[in-house]
């Protein structure tokens, strides 16, 4: 069907509406061509009837400026078409029609009659032009909001004269100028032709802080970028301090970043927003690697911007989120930036080892360059050390750090504690991770006190020492007895202080461990009464309640498995009653229980295998599926882990041996640092 014929029944419809609802308006249309007021209105104040007579339109004159026929207009007089209003939001003639004219890109023949309807109210009272709503919205916002296009050349063109503000300029209640409404609901037409006006005109912030510049970057509208750029000096910001790079770099547009750094002129990378942080910040801390080379080639010098509050650049932000992209990025541009540190006095490497995703690719990138190398035993303003902050982070180890050599694991901070201090007075979630740590550290020549050098202690009392002694008559052996004494005493503190802080990761194995025997303990005990096949019925005394596949070698073999995983299981328990009674025995008896909790599940297993297929003996290919499947995924499971332990302990050895031989070919013979 033809659009245009389509179109034409709807006005018909609404004309018709209109002509029904016309005596209810006679009161207002009767006044507007000078006759009486009818009756009706006697109830009613006078002063109201005359303001709603002259100030509001009738459901009939609404309905004729929606549709854009301008006939039931001719009849009204510059003056009364002014004072044609809506009740609420005080719309003029023009808001309304063009706020229901059909949009550009749909090609009607009403679009038509809403120009021709502009031109004509135009014609009889050009004062329509600016005035706004109750909102201040004139009708070159309405125009720019809903895309209008030929609209908007016509304002233009009728607003070009001499007056105090001009059209283009003037806001409404929120400070939106007519671009602000064109970007914000990006339509490209409108934006070139305001834009096209005047190249020299300013378009400032609105209430909220929000250039059109900003909004087209917040968008992710590089058209509109692109228009916008073409003013003389567009202006750029945005809210809390932000710029139109900030949110181009916030919606991860590449190409808005890369016009905004290469077309304005005023430079925008180094531009920090209300908490400090500039577009480099956000841009590593979402991972963009891409946008954070574009503003590293425009600015390096925003890699050495710190925030406010913490004092961090956008490195610590990106090395703390574990973008190892963006890290490799700060690598290869500008280095140096990696020496700088925040308000804490932390360097990135600090950063990294509390990350929590691909920390070992960022540790990687910063161990494998020598460049880096002090970085590995900065002190923090705690004295702490990257290494004291790994140990006491719940992450996995880090053996490239523990086993750098030229890692030193007995730095002690300004609490005078070590690496092993740390972690042995900590309880981490994962108490395995403990023991690996303390494994780890004691490799690599961790110690839990300061080994002070008895000749050294003497050395620096020494003529205090000699002065007591000649006062008082004592000797140099009474003082180097004292100062031995408390040596050793110190490091029986500290080694009672380790131990007691390893005191709950054990306790909490031997819960686990108790918790598994007592489990196959009571399965293995069920299975033992209860037998795979069943018992006979048969009455005579000498076969009844026998099990009946008591002939079978499979039957034999479970019940052997099934006693054997029994009485390890209830060896385990037992061990642990013994730890209660005698707590000397404590280590023996947990890693005793812990070999026989190995030992029995390796049983349990071989139980159910050999109990199914005395049952399933009638089919030998089943019974051969259970068993290879068991068997192949029971395998799997200890091969691996044992793969995995062994890996580990190898590397541990590759590390520690690499470390030994650097340490002991440089400084070892010196300083006595390195060989454990």
């Amino acid at each position: 069907m033809n659009p245009d014929v389509v179109q034409e029944n709807s006005d018909n419809q609404t004309n018709h509406l209109a002509l029904e609802i016309e005596e209810d308006s006679n009161r207002q249309l009767g006044n507007a061509s000078g006759n009486q007021p009818s009756s009706e209105t006697q109830d009613v104040n006078p002063t109201e009837a005359k303001e709603d007579a002259g100030n509001q339109l009738n459901s009939k004159l609404y309905y004729r400026a929606t549709k854009g026929d301008f006939h039931a207009f001719e009849e009204f007089d510059k003056g009364r078409l002014k004072q044609l209003v809506t009740r609420v939001d005080k719309n003029t003639i023009l808001h309304i029609c063009i706020t229901a004219a059909t949009p550009y890109y749909r090609k009607k023949a009403s679009r038509i009659k809403s120009v021709d309807f502009v031109n004509k109210a135009l014609a009889k009272c050009k004062e329509l032009l600016w005035q706004p709503n109750k909102k201040g919205e004139t009708i070159l916002h309405i125009a720019a909001r809903h895309g209008h296009h030929d609209i908007v050349q016509v304002l233009l063109t009728e607003d070009r004269g001499a007056r105090p503000q001009r059209l283009l300029e003037m806001k409404n209640e929120v400070g939106d100028t007519a671009l602000h409404e064109a970007v914000r609901y990006t339509h490209l037409p409108v934006v070139k032709i305001l834009i096209n006006e005047d190249l020299k005109c300013q378009y400032g912030q609105n209430n909220d802080d929000e250039t059109p510049l900003y909004i087209a970057a917040e968008m992710g509208d590089h058209k509109v970028v692109e228009e916008i750029l073409k003013c003389e000096s567009p202006a750029c910001d945005g809210p809390h301090g932000r710029t139109a790079l900030h949110a181009a770099v916030l919606c991860k547009n590449d190409e808005i970043v890369k016009k905004l750094c290469s077309e304005l002129k005023e430079p925008l990378t180094g531009r920090a927003d209300d908490s400090g942080w500039t577009p480099l910040h956000y841009a590593s801390e979402q991972g963009f690697a891409s946008i954070v080379k574009l503003l590293l080639e425009k600015d390096k010098n925003a890699a050495y911007m710190a925030d406010k509050e913490e004092e961090k650049t956008a490195l610590h932000v990106a090395a703390s989120k574990g973008k190892a992209k963006v890290i490799e990025e700060f690598r290869s541009t500008c280095p140096d930036c990696f020496e700088q540190v925040d308000k804490k006095g932390q360097n990135v490497l600090h950063f990294a080892v509390k990350a929590d995703r691909n920390r070992s690719e960022i540790l990687r990138i910063i161990l494998d360059n020598e460049c880096f190398s002090n970085l590995i035993n900065a002190k923090d303003n705690s004295g702490d050390t990257p290494l004291h902050h790994l140990v006491n982070a719940n992450n996995p180890l880090a053996l490239d750090l523990v086993y750098h050599p030229k890692l030193n694991a007995r730095v002690f901070n300004k609490k005078h504690m070590s690496p092993l201090e740390v972690i042995s007075d900590t309880t981490p979630e994962d108490p395995l991770r403990k023991i690996f740590a303390l494994f780890a550290l004691r490799f690599v020549g961790g110690t839990t006190s300061r080994q002070i050098r008895h000749e050294d202690k003497v050395k620096e009392g020494g003529g205090i020492a000699d002065q007591k002694g000649k006062k008082e008559g004592g000797g140099i052996e009474d003082q180097d007895a004292m100062v031995k004494d408390e040596s050793d005493q110190k490091k029986k503190d500290v080694h009672e202080k380790a131990r007691n802080g390893m005191e709950p990761v054990f306790r909490y194995l031997k819960d686990i461990n108790l918790v598994i025997a007592i489990l196959i303990s009571t399965v293995t005990f069920a299975a033992g009464f209860t037998l795979p096949g069943g018992y006979t019925s048969d009455n005579s005394p000498n076969q009844a309640g026998y099990p009946v596949l008591i002939r079978k070698l499979a039957f034999k073999v479970f019940v052997f498995s099934n006693t054997i995983a029994f009485l390890l299981a209830s060896s385990a328990v037992f061990l642990h009653l013994t730890r209660l009674l005698y707590t000397k025995a404590t280590i023996l008896a947990s890693q005793m229980s812990f070999m026989c909790n190995s030992y029995a599940m390796v049983a349990m297993v071989l139980a159910f295998v050999s109990g199914t297929s005395a049952v399933l003996m009638p089919y030998p290919s089943l019974v051969a599926a259970i068993c290879v499947l068991s068997a192949v995924l029971f395998a799997f499971t200890s091969i691996y882990e044992g793969l995995r332990m062994f890996y580990f302990i190898v590397r541990i050895m590759k590390k520690a041996y690499e470390r030994r031989k650097l340490l002991s070919e440089n400084v070892g013979s010196k300083y006595g640092i390195g060989l454990v």
